[in-house]
């Protein structure tokens, strides 16, 4: 069952990168690539950088929120949802176009 989270800004990123990342390579990325994905993101004179642990807290939220699923202690061992799929598509189709 899932519980209902804040999405955040970091949580939306993690799960965009997260959704691109397994349709373009069939499994999940590492948490150190979402840290460096998430960072480069981030505006350029921010000094703070995602931790592995954060990384960790962001999946976590949302396998709880069932936009991933989880298998513990297996590296890679999540992936999207089609609740967590539907999710990304309709932030992206909200977002203004840039």
């Amino acid at each position: 069952m899932s519980r209902p989270i804040r999405m955040t800004a970091q949580r939306l990123a993690v799960l965009v990168f997260i959704v691109g990342y397994h349709a373009e390579h069939k499994f999940s990325p590492a948490q150190r690539e979402i840290c460096d994905h998430v960072d480069s993101k981030r505006p350029f004179h921010s000094l703070r950088k995602m931790s592995t642990s954060t990384a960790k807290y962001q999946i976590d939220c949302l396998i709880k929120a069932d936009y991933l699923t989880g298998e513990p202690r297996i590296a890679r061992g999540y992936a999207p949802t089609a609740e967590g799929i539907q999710y990304v598509k309709e932030a992206q189709d909200a977002s203004p176009v840039r």
